[in-house]
C-alpha cells in the first residue's frame, strides 16, 4: 500500500499507469476532501481530450433505483445517468475516440454498500475489458478510475480488480496545527 501525502502531489497518483486506484482509509481521514482536491487540480492541469467526472456514489441513489427497475446499467449509461449535462451522443463519441480518456472519481463505495454493492461492482466491471495476469479484471484503456472506500471493503475491491491501493498519511501534531491555521 502506498501512503499519500496530499500536499505533495494528488494528481501524481492519478497520472500513473495504474487504471484503478483505490483510496482506502477509515472515516474522517479526508477521502472525500482528497477526491475534491484531485478534481480541482486535474481541471486546472489536464488537456481537453480527457473528461473528468466526479461522482459521489452516496448521492445517486435515484440512479441505482432506476437501474434496478430497468436492468443492469453499463458504464457509459451509468455515466450518462450521473452526469446529465453531458449529452449521451457526446459520451458515445468520446468513448469511441482513441484520444478521449475518462477520469472517473468515484467517492464513497463503502457508503452504497451493502445495498448497491453488486450494482456498483457490475458498473466497475463494465469499465473493464481484459483480465490481468492474476486473473483479475483490469480497467479499459479509455478509463482511469479513482475509487474511495473504507478498510472493510478493501478485500472486495482487491478480489475483483487489478488495483493499486493507496492510503492517506495521518498528520502529526505540528502538521495538524499548520493545516488548521490555513483555514
Amino acid at each position: 500500500m502506498v501512503c499519500l501525502i496530499p500536499e505533495i502531489s494528488l494528481t501524481g497518483t492519478i497520472n500513473t499507469s495504474d487504471r484503478l486506484i483505490c483510496l482506502v482509509d477509515p472515516p474522517g481521514m479526508g477521502k472525500s476532501s482528497v477526491t475534491t482536491k484531485i478534481e480541482e487540480q486535474l481541471r486546472r492541469t489536464i488537456n481537453a481530450s480527457r473528461i473528468i467526472i466526479r461522482i459521489n456514489l452516496n448521492s445517486i441513489e435515484e440512479v441505482f433505483l432506476n437501474q434496478s427497475k430497468q436492468g443492469q446499467l453499463e458504464s457509459m449509461e451509468f455515466i450518462a445517468a450521473c452526469v446529465p449535462d453531458i449529452p449521451w451522443v457526446e459520451i458515445q463519441r468520446l468513448n469511441k475516440s482513441t484520444e478521449a480518456r475518462f477520469i472517473l472519481l468515484l467517492d464513497g463505495f463503502d457508503e452504497v454498500c451493502p445495498k448497491y454493492e453488486q450494482t456498483t461492482l457490475h458498473i466497475l466491471k463494465s469499465l473493464c475489458n481484459k483480465k490481468s495476469r492474476k486473473d483479475k479484471l483490469e480497467v479499459g484503456s479509455q478509463f482511469k478510475v479513482f475509487l474511495t472506500t473504507r478498510p472493510h471493503l478493501r478485500k472486495v475491491v482487491e478480489d475483483n480488480f487489478s488495483v493499486k491501493i493507496v492510503s492517506l498519511c495521518p498528520l502529526n501534531v505540528d502538521e495538524q496545527a499548520w493545516f488548521l491555521s490555513k483555514k
